[in-house]
């Protein structure tokens, strides 16, 4: 079973420069592939980074994440995709995590932890041990086998916005999934730019904007004007 990660990127430059050493540091690069898909970055000192490195680092003038993922996944011959944010850290065994949950399920997430965390954001992290009908964010990180992703037709380039929640939405209507309870680390940087109050709120309104149907576009003006952050919901 081959596995390739796929990492959306814009301005991520400081972020990729922890993350692809880790994860070279923890793969099999004979059987797993890093794919970069940058949104055309303004800090363009993200490719001199892969240079060394056995990195495929692509550009596209497409700033839809969904579009990304996609182009992502179009450009991978693995078996397996594995989607996962630039500020995110998986935990050190995630590629046996993975290869072990497939055996059984055809796609899953990871429960998060924050970096760095306080007793809030503990509670945050704590949620997503177990699955509810706020799991599936893309800081969990997706992995999925690709018969299935082609199946569903991948992400929707429509969405502008939680394109991540409407893609396992629809994976969630067809089979259960795999939750691994080892946790990826995900960065506290939006609840430090804004509040954890302020962050919780705006993500309650979202999911509930989300679920009723409202337009991405909507939900994403909503996220922008309340959150000081260059990451939205």
């Amino acid at each position: 079973m081959t596995l390739d990660i796929i990492i959306p990127t814009y301005n991520e430059y400081d972020n990729l420069c922890r993350l692809i050493p880790y994860l070279l540091d923890h793969i099999d690069n004979s059987n797993t592939q890093i794919i970069v898909v940058d949104a055309d970055s303004s800090d363009d000192n993200s490719a001199c980074l892969f240079e060394d490195f056995n990195i495929e680092y692509y550009k596209t003038d497409k700033t839809c994440r969904a579009s990304q993922l996609n182009y992502g996944a179009q450009l991978s011959t693995a078996d397996c995709l594995f989607f996962l944010h630039a500020d995110v850290i998986p935990p050190k065994d995630f590629i046996a995590q993975i290869k072990d949950n497939l055996k059984t399920y055809d796609y899953g997430i990871f429960s998060y932890e924050f970096s760095p965390s306080t007793l809030l954001l503990g509670i945050n992290a704590r949620a997503t041990r177990k699955k509810s009908i706020l799991s599936g964010g893309g800081d969990q990180g997706l992995f999925i086998k690709r018969t299935l992703f082609n199946q569903v037709g991948g992400y929707n380039e429509s969405q502008v916005i939680m394109e991540d929640f409407e893609l396992f939405s629809r994976l969630k209507s067809l089979s259960d999934y795999a939750l691994i309870q080892k946790p990826v680390t995900v960065s506290s940087r939006k609840y430090e730019e804004n509040s954890w109050l302020r962050v919780n709120l705006v993500n309650l309104v979202a999911f509930s904007l989300f679920y009723v149907g409202s337009s991405p576009r909507v939900i994403k003006d909503f996220c922008q004007r309340w959150l000081r952050s260059k990451e939205t919901c």
